[in-house]
């Protein structure tokens, strides 16, 4: 069993920014040189993570429903619910596998727990979980982003 994480994501995608650009400096304390995006490539050996979990369990303040939803799909597909920030991140790829078995196991537990609790296939994974990931999971090849 992983531990648990709370992980900021920052400034929307500002670990991809160079804050020294016109327009950005204001990020330049939580670009992509920053403290804050080298604490979060080096996540795994500083929190103890392993290289490869067979999944990871990722809740979202970003996505807000009126019951628990689980994303189940093959290939999740990235959400850039974000704006003002430079092209090139809205064009960020992060092709991690999806987990169907194990959203569907977070499903049943939390459906036994008493929690009402849905399957979504369509929802990508928004910035508040591929951006800091990104960095800490950079191989993308760690499924069940749920």
């Amino acid at each position: 069993m992983l531990p648990v994480v709370f992980l900021s994501h920052g400034a929307g995608p500002a670990w991809f920014v160079d804050g020294s650009q016109p327009g950005f400096t204001r990020l330049k304390e939580l670009d992509q040189t920053s403290e804050s995006a080298d604490f979060m490539r080096n996540l795994r050996r500083i929190a103890g993570l392993p290289r490869s979990p067979d999944a990871i369990f990722v809740v979202s303040a970003h996505w807000e429903e009126d019951e628990l939803s689980v994303l189940s799909c093959e290939q999740p597909k990235l959400y850039y619910d974000y704006g003002n920030f430079p092209e090139h991140t809205f064009h960020l790829k992060y092709p991690t596998p999806g987990a169907v078995k194990a959203a569907e196991k977070v499903k049943a537990l939390l459906i036994k727990a008493g929690f009402k609790c849905n399957t979504e296939e369509k929802r990508g994974l928004d910035h508040g979980v591929f951006v800091p990931l990104m960095l800490a999971y950079p191989e993308a090849d760690v499924p069940g982003w749920l």
